[in-house]
């Protein structure tokens, strides 16, 4: 329009004209803007925002009152003493870390806590708490307490999970240390309201404060979460811990978490094992706990290698590296990937009560049976194995009266001897760990192998399912909603459509609506990298475009109808979920750690399959009606067929004599052995005839 008006050709009034068109175009286009902007404010107003879990503090216990049940615990049991250790911060001495160190010492309550002066048994040393908004961390330290000197709720336990009834021997063999709850100035911060915060009051987070790696950013560092302070040991948590484990020396260090289920070594900033015979036989406890307790879900191995991101200057890792702890470990305890992004009390704690009592006596039996194994361990074996009085140590002159001097009594050939034979010891020693080293490394090889390839099968056997009966094939349709996109973009490991068609193994194509966009809007700017992937996929026009719905409502409309588009639902909503696999051609993916995983059809779904197979085995109208005609038919000849005597036959012409010739009265003429065929034949005739004749006779 703007082009006719430059033209020269066009006279003046038609100029006008055109203006006048065009300036009624731009107020009904802003009029229209300005209406769409409306509705949307409109239903952003009307929507309702997503209910975020709350603590419900008649399941959980406050911090005060978290404070003084340790306390009528350790006031109640003889074998428990506690210790307050308090440090300010360098540069603040206003801020002030609190720490109670709980300590089960049941053979010696009088001894010394501390390691150079106890009787040569276990340390160990479990630390609850470190952040703020994973309250059931602390509530299973406390449980921990409590089975330490209840007998009736240890033995419970040891029922209930099948533990060894030498426990309590094992627990006096040992001296336990806990701290209750590392990180008090945090817990403080989200019984004010904010349950998202880990970090301490001085909005550092303990668990990144330590000096192995620390400061190194990672692409994806949010310093929201996990700031690492000015330096390593600015925060008086972390040198709190530092002191303690410095203290009482462990054997045994447990940093309890929650976030996810899984069961970690060192290390955290980088992907590799530190592997050593110590190591190998902590990952084959690990293993044989995941399996009794976990059910084969959770995680083992190193947190770089199986968290999804590296995390540097963690507690974990300096006590290993720096400190010598022998064995090592992080353990997360509790984690709802359905949970929304911004719901973090769902996501780091269960909710109701039959939940929490469930998975607190589950750990509680978990790291009881952890401590049972100990007695095998190789970095703790002579230790268990020494005797209460403490080792025996011979003095020199002790050995000298019993005559035990070596080279006054074997000499310089007996020395040689038992060098070499220390030597060869030694060097099979060594092959022998190392044999152990490539054998647990294989098991493990084996197990990840065997863990993908059933995950392959069970995905083979899912997808031929959906393409015989529901005509699914490729390139695969796959519709996401945000939730999904969310956890595709915290596992980093590429973009959605590569990951979905290594998954499904053939060529595919992602779609998201405009309903989960919109959703995705809305939640605010936490999800920016979610919303940025969205923008990436292609757009599935769901018929919503004038009224966006909530996106569990649009992606359930594109499957109601017996799913004709033959998509694959891609949903973290574990409600959305169960409906879509209740329709009879609804196929369901999420993300899980681990990678995509894909439900398989449910019951509802193989009784509709076998419904439709039994119909299309039944005949149809014509073929009906054919075979009632044809039975029909079947009746009536049955009913006409004759089943009376025989009827006789005529002679046989062979025995007749021929015609003879009408005008001559002779038989016809014929060749030359007419006269012989003749003879011969009345001949049979009359030997018949007499034959007749003497059988009447």
């Amino acid at each position: 329009m703007i082009r006719l008006l430059s033209m020269n050709h066009v006279d003046k009034r038609m100029r006008i004209s055109l203006f006048l068109v065009m300036v009624l175009l731009v107020a009904s286009e802003s009029v229209g803007v300005e209406a769409a902007n409306a509705r949307v404010l409109q239903h952003k107003a009307t929507k309702p925002k997503p209910s975020l879990a709350q603590p419900d503090y008649t399941v959980y216990h406050t911090k005060k009152a978290f404070k003084d049940a340790v306390q009528r615990l350790v006031d109640s049991c003889a074998a428990l003493t506690m210790d307050m250790v308090s440090y300010a911060a360098d540069d603040d001495p206003s801020y002030v870390a609190n720490m109670s160190v709980v300590t089960f010492n049941n053979a010696d309550r009088s001894a010394s806590k501390s390691r150079g002066d106890d009787d040569g048994r276990l340390h160990v040393l479990l630390d609850f708490g470190e952040h703020g908004r994973e309250l059931i961390s602390s509530e299973v330290g406390l449980s921990f307490l409590a089975s330490l000197c209840d007998e009736a709720y240890r033995q419970s336990l040891v029922t209930k999970y099948t533990l060894d009834d030498t426990i309590q021997d094992v627990l006096n063999a040992m001296v336990i240390h806990v701290i209750p709850m590392e990180n008090e100035h945090g817990r403080d911060k989200v019984e004010e309201g904010n349950l998202c915060e880990r970090k301490n009051g001085r909005g550092v987070d303990p668990n990144r404060n330590w000096p192995v790696d620390w400061g190194k950013k990672e692409p994806d560092y949010d310093p929201s979460e996990e700031y690492p302070g000015p330096r390593p040991f600015s925060e008086p948590e972390a040198v709190a811990v530092r002191e303690i484990v410095a203290t009482y020396n462990p054997d045994v260090f447990i940093n309890i978490h929650s976030g996810m289920e899984a069961l970690f070594v060192p290390y955290d900033h980088r992907k590799d094992i530190p592997y050593s015979e110590s190591v190998n036989a902590t990952l084959d406890r690990l293993n044989d706990l995941n399996t009794k307790f976990c059910n084969g879900s959770c995680s083992v191995g190193s947190g770089g290698a199986n968290v999804g991101y590296l995390a540097h200057g963690t507690a974990t890792d300096y006590i290993h590296q720096e400190m010598h702890v022998p064995i090592t470990m992080t353990w997360e305890i509790y984690g709802d990937f359905s949970a929304a992004y911004e719901d973090c009390f769902r996501s780091f704690n269960p909710v109701d009560k039959a939940h929490v009592g469930t998975f607190v006596d589950r750990w509680v039996a978990s790291v009881l049976y952890f401590l049972q194994t100990l007695p095998d361990h190789p970095s703790t074996r002579e230790r268990l194995q020494t005797s209460h009085e403490g080792p025996i140590i011979f003095d020199r002159k002790t050995i000298e009266g019993r005559g035990m001097i070596v080279g006054g009594v074997l000499g310089q050939a007996g020395m040689l001897c038992l060098f070499l034979f220390f030597f060869f010891l030694l060097v099979s020693f060594n092959a022998i760990a190392t044999q152990r080293q490539v054998l647990s490394s294989l098991k493990k090889y084996k197990s990840k192998t065997r863990m993908r390839r059933k995950k392959q099968k069970h995905t083979r056997r899912a997808l031929r399912f959906y393409r015989i009966n529901f005509g699914f094939h490729p390139p695969y349709k796959i519709l996401v909603d945000g939730n999904f996109i969310n956890a595709i973009v915290q596992l980093k490991r590429g973009d959605i459509e590569s990951q979905l068609r290594h998954f499904l193994g053939d060529a595919c194509r992602v779609y998201t609506t405009r309903c989960c966009i919109h959703e995705l809007k809305s939640m605010g700017a936490e999800l920016g990298e979610a919303r940025k992937a969205s923008k990436q996929l292609r757009i599935h026009q769901c018929g919503h475009d004038q009224e966006p719905v909530s996106a569990s409502e649009c992606l359930m409309s594109q499957v109601d109808q017996n799913n004709q588009e033959h998509f694959f639902i891609a949903t973290q909503d574990r409600n959305l979920q169960n409906q879509i696999t209740r329709q009879p051609a609804g196929a369901v993916l999420f993300a899980t750690v681990n990678g995509i995983q894909m439900e398989m059809p449910s019951e509802k779904q193989k009784s509709h399959v076998v419904q439709q197979v039994q119909k299309k085995m039944m005949p149809g109208d014509i073929e009906r009606q054919s075979n009632m005609v044809a039975s029909e038919h079947d009746q009536r000849s049955s009913s006409m067929r004759y089943r009376g005597v025989k009827k006789a036959k005529g002679p046989n012409p062979l025995s007749m004599k021929p015609k003879k010739d009408r005008h001559s009265g002779h038989p016809p003429l014929g060749n030359e052995n007419t006269d012989t065929a003749t003879k011969k034949k009345n001949s049979r005739v009359r030997k018949s005839r007499i034959r007749q004749e003497q059988t009447t006779d």
